[in-house]
């Protein structure tokens, strides 16, 4: 088991005084999607390139790379999510950005090449993850969610996260803590790779179809103001 040291030891110096940087920024203004994707590139690019490398070897991942869908705010029609049946993906997608008071994201980074696409697409299916996987958004579901991603991804921008959140020690790693965190780990770990699906072709499947299919169902309907684990 790494400790967080050791992980941060493999990013250059520069990367890593960046990224606390941007850390700093984000915690200040959590809505900024190009501070936030400037976030992620600064602890994940290596991951990123591993993620394109992993796409190109799965048929749903090279269509993804070929037809580089977009869920910001330029090709997410929230309108027609809310017309799709009650209980879909699509359904309860619009009906977070509606109970949330938000708006898909609105990005101005260039997508030049795969790496770029992959970067993007995380921090657009941001809030698609909390309605999958049922974790609110203040202040729990959102710790929750980077302990998952964690899991699901092992993103060092999401455990340089959780090193910050008041209680939570992840010295020896995230692997080790008990409890609610560990389980969201754990939840993330048990999940198919989640960056390699085709959202889109999902809009209309039921969110517990969904869920069962993907990942381990939750125990309650997500609520997104909750508060407690």
């Amino acid at each position: 088991m790494q400790s967080l040291d050791s992980l941060i030891g493999t990013i250059p110096t520069d990367r890593l005084n960046a990224g606390l940087v941007w850390l700093q920024r984000l915690v200040r203004n959590p809505s900024n999607p190009d501070v936030a994707l400037s976030y992620l590139r600064s602890f994940d690019s290596d991951l990123h390139v591993e993620l394109v490398r992993k796409l190109k070897s799965d048929p749903e991942g090279r269509r993804l790379l070929q037809e580089r869908p977009r869920l910001d705010a330029r090709s997410l029609r929230v309108d027609e999510l809310a017309r799709q049946p009650s209980g879909t993906l699509g359904h309860a997608l619009a009906r977070y950005f509606r109970e949330q008071h938000v708006q898909p994201f609105v990005s101005r980074a260039p997508i030049q090449d795969d790496v770029d696409y992959v970067a993007n697409r995380l921090r657009e299916t941001h809030d698609l993850w909390h309605v999958l996987t049922g974790y609110g958004t203040y202040p729990t579901g959102e710790v929750e969610l980077q302990a998952f991603s964690y899991g699901n991804l092992g993103n060092l921008s999401s455990l340089v996260f959780l090193s910050y959140v008041p209680g939570v020690d992840t010295s020896k790693g995230i692997e080790s803590l008990p409890g609610w965190l560990g389980d969201a780990y754990r939840r993330g770990r048990a999940c198919r790779p989640l960056m390699g699906v085709h959202w889109e072709d999902h809009w209309g499947t039921p969110l517990a179809e969904l869920r069962e299919e993907l990942c381990k169902p939750v125990r309650n309907e997500p609520r997104y103001d909750r508060t407690t684990p």
